[in-house]
């Protein structure tokens, strides 16, 4: 039964005009294209929230800022929690070095380094943000690609009907293929969908995590406040 079900689809896909042939083609181009994109990005958004996660108690947990660092330096690998640590930790010692008046110097330390971790944070999240519009395309386009192969095979099934011919017989190979262009549609569309959604909450959660690390690293350099005025902090 499954055989034949196979032989009959391939069958009516070689049946097919050119037009569908080439809507069929390219809604399987993006169903590969999409369901690799989706196991990429999984992995990725997986990987960065736990990271995320690590980093951010580890900078709540520790006592002072280096310490905090070096656990944040203990993979091989450098997450976007990191990125972020790093970046913020580059802004504190250029801001230590400079030679300011202690009267404005801490309070131009804090909005700089505050600023400088929420723009990181921002960065990271738009980089992992970036290739989920390619679900998004397939999500919306793979329908109406399945819906234009749909009004262009009913277009062929009543142009060739003739007088006298059986109506059923004229038409039924122009509804196959508008019925399985529909199917083929949807079936590319929805695992995009689904997937583009699941993927945005995921990335929410690591935006949380990226600006409660942002908090907890500020709450190290308050605690700190007093030597970092007279010199950067310390090299691990």
């Amino acid at each position: 039964m499954e055989g034949m079900a196979e032989s009959g689809f391939w069958s009516l896909l070689l049946e097919t005009g050119p037009v569908i042939k080439v809507v069929f083609a390219v809604l399987l181009a993006m169903s590969l294209a999409s369901w690799s994109l989706i196991f990429l990005k999984w992995h990725e958004l997986r990987k960065a929230q736990a990271q995320a996660r690590e980093d951010r108690s580890a900078f709540e947990a520790a006592s002072r800022l280096d310490q905090a660092m070096t656990s944040t330096r203990t993979r091989p690998d450098q997450g976007v929690s990191r990125r972020v640590a790093e970046t913020g930790m580059d802004e504190l010692r250029r801001l230590a070095d400079l030679d300011l008046d202690p009267a404005v110097k801490g309070r131009i330390i804090l909005e700089s380094v505050r600023h400088t971790l929420q723009d990181e944070a921002q960065a990271q999240a738009d980089r992992l943000h970036g290739s989920l519009a390619l679900l998004a395309t397939v999500g919306n386009v793979a329908p109406l690609l399945g819906l234009f192969g749909t009004v262009w095979g009913i277009m062929n099934s009543f142009s060739s009907i003739t007088g006298g011919a059986d109506i059923v017989t004229g038409v039924a190979p122009g509804l196959a293929e508008a019925l399985s262009t529909t199917a083929l549609g949807l079936i590319v569309a929805i695992p995009a969908v689904l997937a583009y959604n699941a993927f945005l909450k995921r990335l929410g959660d690591i935006e949380g995590e990226l600006a409660r690390l942002s908090s907890a690293f500020m709450n190290r350099v308050k605690e700190e406040f007093s030597s970092i005025l007279t010199c950067a902090p310390r090299e691990n």
